[in-house]
């Protein structure tokens, strides 16, 4: 069956998952006309396609994107190189959406999408384990804790309702999952972290008020315990903890119909939360943000915003009230989607993201300007939905979705070695003579 028939049948499906919310509430008939316009790239582009849940909640800029001839983003002075990227979901089907953690032994985990089912893998050493299915869902979102249990989120429909589920991998087994949103509306777009103590915090979308709101539980160490948050009114959030335990929270809003998109921000220090900040602060969409916070508890954003015909990726760094200039990272010569964050034991931010045929690589050390670092990954074919880690010795490691000569889509991984390698050499001192 081709590609542009099973598309088909793709959309088809999501039509009528359109029509249904559209009549059971409208709270999602504002992003439709959206969605199906971002599937159709998707498919022209030759990335995975969206599934119905990505096409409900996710939204992304009506102008389709052109491929245009980029320069190596290489830059000959940066420390770096990524090494050879390995397959390591090997299937026939497609593998999409991989989320990555490591642990402070420095082992690699990777769960991702096939089908049906969510997938993980590890790395120990120079060796993958073989992929183990672990939960029938889709769009995983995973963390590790410090005594290095993995703990995966994921959405899954039962009974006719979507759901988030949990489930954790204690070394030798997974456990059941656990229904952690539990609510009578659709929840989707999970998203985990995990504080210093190993409490374990969830976000999602869920629209059981009837309209689009930013939900959060808190694992209790028995059970789940999940509320809106508050003045959280919006979709496709993100969250991150420091160094200093503060809880952060991200998300995509706007006012009404006729106004943009915005990236707003509340964070939480287990008895109030701040108010919602508008960070992107645009006239243009702003949308899809992603997060990280270094030790020093200070937050790191990325998002895409539509500027002219194009989508670019943008970035501010701060905390409550106190927020950097935006500045876009992205050359701007063809679209950006999709960012993905990460700081580094050193405190050093990474960004990655997609541009159709390529995943580009910046680092900023310190206050200086963003370097751009040779691509992740690019493949004529198609490669997509790149995501990032790092060690505890600031190594980085990045998965993404690659076409194969098949046709087919595999998770691949690459990791490239710290920037800064720090060697203290101390002198020897004789005493006179002695030598």
């Amino acid at each position: 069956m081709s590609v542009r028939v099973l598309f088909g049948l793709k959309l088809i499906l999501w039509l009528a998952i359109l029509v249904l919310a559209v009549l059971s509430g409208g709270m999602f008939s504002s992003l439709a006309l959206a969605q199906l316009r971002h599937a159709s790239v998707r498919a022209v582009a030759g990335w995975p396609p969206l599934s119905p849940l990505q096409a409900l909640f996710a939204w992304d800029s009506p102008a389709s994107p052109t491929l245009k001839q980029t320069p190596d983003s290489a830059n000959p002075q940066a420390p770096l190189s990524w090494s050879e990227p390995i397959n390591i979901s090997g299937t026939a089907s497609d593998s999409r959406l991989p989320a990555l953690a490591v642990d402070q032994q420095g082992t690699v985990h990777i769960v991702w999408e096939d089908g049906r089912y969510i997938f993980h893998s590890y790395r120990r050493g120079e060796s993958w384990s073989t992929p183990l299915r672990i939960a029938t869902g889709e769009q995983p979102a995973i963390a590790i804790d410090h005594n290095g249990i993995v703990h995966v989120v994921l959405v899954n429909e039962f009974r006719g309702n979507y759901d988030i589920y949990y489930c954790r991998w204690n070394g030798a087994f997974w456990t059941l999952p656990v229904n952690v949103s539990n609510t009578s509306g659709v929840s989707a777009i999970p998203d985990i972290a995990v504080d210093s103590y190993n409490t374990l915090y969830v976000t999602w979308t869920d629209n059981s008020l009837g309209y689009n709101v930013i939900y959060y539980g808190v694992w209790t160490g028995t059970f789940w315990i999940n509320q809106p948050v508050p003045q959280g009114r919006g979709t496709v959030s993100t969250i991150a903890i420091g160094g200093d335990d503060i809880i952060h929270i991200a998300w995509q809003d706007r006012d009404d119909l006729e106004t943009p998109y915005e990236i707003y921000h509340t964070q939480w220090n287990r008895v109030t939360w701040t108010l919602p900040e508008n960070v992107s602060d645009s006239a243009n969409h702003s949308t899809i943000a992603a997060m990280a916070v270094d030790d020093h508890g200070v937050a790191h954003l990325v998002w895409e915003e539509l500027v002219g015909e194009e989508d670019e990726i943008y970035y501010s760094m701060g905390t409550s009230l106190r927020w950097s200039k935006q500045q876009a990272l992205s050359s701007g010569e063809s679209s950006s989607y999709l960012p993905t964050i990460i700081v580094d034991a050193e405190g050093t931010p990474h960004v990655a993201w997609d541009e159709l045929r390529r995943l580009p690589y910046m680092w900023r050390l310190a206050l200086f300007d963003w370097q751009a670092g040779p691509d992740v990954a690019r493949d004529a074919a198609g490669v997509a939905d790149v995501t990032l880690g790092a060690d505890a010795e600031s190594q980085v490691h990045a998965a993404w979705s690659q076409r194969v000569d098949g046709g087919n889509w595999e998770i691949y991984y690459s990791s490239h070695a710290p920037l800064m390698s720090y060697r203290m050499r101390l002198p020897l001192l004789f005493r006179h003579g002695q030598h």
